[in-house]
């Protein structure tokens, strides 16, 4: 069983992430998904950190307040932000200041896939309120949530003029070389160009290709080391922790009863998970992180369904977070999820575990 002199709050902290930051200091994301159910066309909203500051744009993009000044603009889902996002984000950040230009990014929410291919839709990497702070931790001035149902419709040339154009006045677009938009995907880049040359723009066509030590940096190759259990390859191609977002909720008490209490996480539908497994990780809450066990899975030990909980130990720690956010932040496998024959070979097992997640996260 864990030894109780070892249940001390834990000495070490270490500064909020990004997301972590943009959820303490600025719920403006929560705000304007309460004015998504409304008619209010504008949806803008500031996070002050110091001397930073960010706008968000969401809702109808018609109805969206033109920017004061010309912008500098990367379109992309961005799912995952990871180190090819940020490189091309980052340039436009650069490019944006050095002509004394906002630097924009405008995502998506939904997915385009989950309302015209609902069957290819990948699970997300990044909550919304992940990315937003992973944006304006890169320098990005202005966010624009494009509500994909609001402008699928659109004529090509319409989206171009009335949202680059009348909207984030675009003196600069970065899109992927294969991006299509507007009414059945009917724009390319080639029509980006001459409406560029029409409305005074440059296109700037990327190629969404970016290798680390030989592996190529892509979001479906970092959901397929995540689906493996690769958590620390998936952290080298994102450039920064995988976090999952979610609430706690109550379990059925399991983990206390055998001395090693639980979080259960829920989390949202379409988030990627690591696989099953057991992990060493550093749950966030309220702006402090504390080292962690973490297992993915289904507890054969117990479990005849297969229905996956998420739950984390936190060392050291005795509080009750029912009903509290919290984000856990996967560090390293330690073990594949196995069927014990025994509560006490169980127990053992998580001792084990606990040791070895302390070994990693020292």
């Amino acid at each position: 069983m864990v030894d109780p002199s070892r249940r001390r709050r834990p000495e070490w902290r270490a500064r909020e992430s990004p997301w972590q930051s943009w959820m303490r200091k600025a719920p403006c994301w929560r705000y304007t998904e309460a004015l998504r159910s409304t008619n209010i066309g504008q949806r803008w909203c500031s996070h002050n950190d110091g001397d930073r500051s960010m706008k968000v744009l969401e809702g109808d993009p018609l109805g969206w307040r033109p920017l004061d000044g010309r912008s500098a603009v990367a379109i992309g889902v961005f799912d995952g932000v990871h180190l090819g996002h940020r490189e091309i984000l980052e340039k436009v950040v650069a490019v944006g200041h050095r002509q004394s230009h906002q630097a924009v990014a405008l995502t998506f929410d939904p997915h385009p896939l989950e309302l015209v291919a609902p069957e290819k839709a990948p699970v997300f990497l990044t909550s919304v309120s992940q990315r937003l702070g992973h944006f304006e931790g890169i320098g990005i001035d202005v966010t624009g949530i494009l509500a994909f149902g609001e402008i699928r419709d659109l004529a090509p040339e319409t989206f171009v003029e009335e949202i680059l154009v009348e909207r984030v006045r675009a003196a600069r677009v970065s899109v992927g070389v294969d991006w299509r938009f507007g009414r059945d995907r009917a724009g390319d880049v080639s029509l980006l160009e001459r409406m560029g040359e029409k409305h005074d723009f440059s296109v700037q066509p990327v190629e969404l290709v970016c290798e680390l030590e030989g592996e190529v940096v892509s979001s479906t190759r970092i959901r397929r080391a995540l689906g493996d259990g690769d958590v620390k390859m998936a952290t080298r191609l994102l450039g920064h922790p995988f976090i999952i977002e979610g609430h706690v909720i109550h379990g059925d008490s399991r983990g206390r009863e055998l001395g090693v209490p639980t979080v259960n996480l829920h989390v949202p539908e379409r988030i990627a998970v690591p696989g099953h497994g057991i992990y060493a990780s550093v749950t966030h809450h309220r702006g402090e992180r504390f080292p962690s066990v973490t297992s993915v899975g289904v507890r054969p030990t117990f479990d005849s369904d297969s229905h996956r909980t998420i739950e984390s130990h936190i060392l050291d720690f005795d509080e009750e977070l029912y009903g509290e956010a919290i984000g856990v932040e996967f560090i390293d496998w330690i073990r594949p999820e196995l069927k014990f024959d025994s509560v006490g070979e169980l127990i053992d097992a998580m001792e084990a575990d606990i040791d070895k997640a302390r070994e990693i996260l020292s």
